[in-house]
């Protein structure tokens, strides 16, 4: 109910499940639906979750350059996350030079 509402936490919480199957059949495509949504509503934990299946490659196409972009997202909002600080460290480590160029431009 609250997803239906807008609740930003309530469709992260929801996506999860979606994209992990837990309690719910697995479902990238809803799952993916739900946490762009939340992360649009500026929900750092949600931006940093997309991020990261960004650059695992789960449920989207890799994309180093769109993880680090929803990463640094995240780390704007008001309550930084060690989490997502180490996870941006270790997307820009793997990317290539390119990649980096792109990132650096993305993010400003």
């Amino acid at each position: 109910r609250a997803t239906a509402l807008g609740n930003s936490d309530a469709q992260m919480r929801l996506a999860d499940m979606y994209i992990y199957g837990q309690g719910v059949p697995q479902n990238c495509d809803q799952g993916l639906v739900l946490l762009r949504s939340a992360a649009q509503k500026a929900n750092a934990q949600a931006q940093g979750k997309l991020g990261a299946l960004y650059a695992a490659g789960k449920c989207v196409s890799q994309d180093r350059v769109q993880a680090y972009r929803l990463l640094t997202l995240a780390l704007n909002d008001r309550q930084r996350s060690e989490w997502t600080e180490k996870n941006r460290e270790m997307v820009w480590r793997q990317m290539s030079p390119e990649e980096r160029s792109r990132a650096a431009t993305a993010t400003r």
